[in-house]
């Protein structure tokens, strides 16, 4: 064999141990098992629904830590998870559903009655409501319903509820509502006789919040408090002479296409902002990417950046259910660690595993929809975040 003939016999052999060691890598990495990610990461459905869709490899997200946080949730002897959805750079990337059972406040709780989710099923928002409540606060105060946060509370419920407003309670901001820091009692449970049944039990909600006696000066500490919540509601109410949905309806959803919608009642007028929208998942997305998009959506401004960004950074820091490491104006905070690397989100909440992060950083949405209302899953939901969701950047 000549010289030249066995350099290029040798060459083509290196080059094709090349292009296998490649392709090898790349399907370790990604995850290129078609049949694999096919049976678990499937390309979202395109629904005309403002969405846009892609692959988790198209964004840069490797699909195998994906696949194995779905075996080991589906390893589980039950699980409670309703839906899990990953948007990132703008695209539906992710979008899992699992059967599960109709949500039902008399209860409060599951029926027996089973529910398959998919795309189009409203899901109960539970405390995640609080977040779309602070997205309306802040589009009354651009419209200017409202002055300031530093603004007292009594000013906006004078004359019918300023009898209340005594011993220190004329002293609470509308700042310290926002960042449950009011100084004001409440207690969530138990389901029978707690401050959130009686908000639906007694005749005047609005004083029955407003009567409870101070515990600490306002702003001193976080107290998790709804009450806060729908006394925020009933500002918007009152400053913007609609109830809370039709202002809802007219300056958040409706520019956003949300149309499938629900928001309980508590008494008369006076809507539950603390805990009672319904929303799909693929909307409560919109919601996430509306806030990475600095409030506009579609060319419009729906809210104002100055707003997102006061009301997604840490106020105080919250000493209850160990959430996170920070509460803004009704949103959480945290910092995960993934592969060496942290991850600063600020997230949406709600009992049952009702969860959407939201990773300006990594312009990446992460939402868990469930139904653990009686109990935890296996792992929590930050974990499954770390070691997992985050796990699929590539870095």
């Amino acid at each position: 064999m000549s010289h030249e003939k066995w350099h290029d016999r040798v060459f083509s052999i290196i080059l094709g141990l090349l292009l296998l060691f490649i392709s090898c890598g790349d399907q370790s990495s990604t995850g290129h098992d078609q049949t694999a990610v096919e049976a678990y990461c499937p390309l979202p459905a395109l629904l005309n629904d403002g969405w846009e869709v892609g692959r988790l490899h198209d964004v840069g997200l490797d699909s195998v830590p994906i696949i194995n946080m779905l075996k080991e949730i589906e390893r589980w002897d039950i699980h409670r998870f309703n839906g899990i959805l990953i948007v990132k750079d703008g695209k539906l990337v992710f979008e899992k559903y699992y059967p599960g059972h109709v949500f039902d406040f008399n209860i409060p709780g599951l029926t027996a009655t089973p529910m398959q989710y998919d795309a189009t099923t409203r899901h109960y928002l539970a405390s995640q409501s609080k977040s779309v409540t602070s997205l309306l606060f802040g589009i009354a105060m651009d419209r200017g319903d409202i002055r300031n946060v530093d603004d007292r509370v009594e000013t906006y419920f004078a004359p019918e509820y300023s009898s209340n407003f005594q011993n220190g309670k004329e002293l609470i901001t509308i700042k310290h509502l926002l960042t449950m820091s009011s100084g004001l009692p409440w207690n969530e449970n138990p389901p029978a006789t707690g401050d959130m049944y009686q908000l639906f039990t007694v005749r005047d909600p609005i004083q029955y919040i407003l009567t409870q006696s101070l515990e600490s000066t306002p702003g001193q500490r976080f107290h998790y408090n709804s009450g806060s919540t729908n006394l925020l509601g009933e500002i918007v109410r009152r400053r913007s002479e609609q109830n809370l949905l039709q202002f809802a309806r007219a300056n958040l959803f409706t520019p956003l296409g949300i149309s499938n919608i629900d928001l309980k009642i508590i008494r008369g007028e006076t809507y539950f902002a603390s805990g009672g929208f319904f929303l799909t998942p693929r909307d409560m997305a919109k919601i996430g990417q509306l806030c990475l998009n600095g409030g506009v959506w579609n060319g419009r401004t729906i809210v104002s950046r100055k707003w997102l960004e006061e009301s997604t950074r840490s106020w105080i820091y919250p000493t209850e259910f160990g959430m996170g490491n920070g509460y803004g104006y009704q949103w959480w905070m945290n910092e995960f660690t993934a592969g060496g690397k942290q991850y600063h989100a600020y997230f949406a909440a709600g009992w049952g595993e009702q969860l959407m992060f939201v990773l300006p950083t990594e312009k990446m949405i992460v939402l868990f929809f469930g139904e653990y209302y009686t109990t935890g899953p296996r792992r929590s939901v930050h974990s499954l975040m770390a070691d997992y969701i985050l796990a699929s950047v590539k870095r």
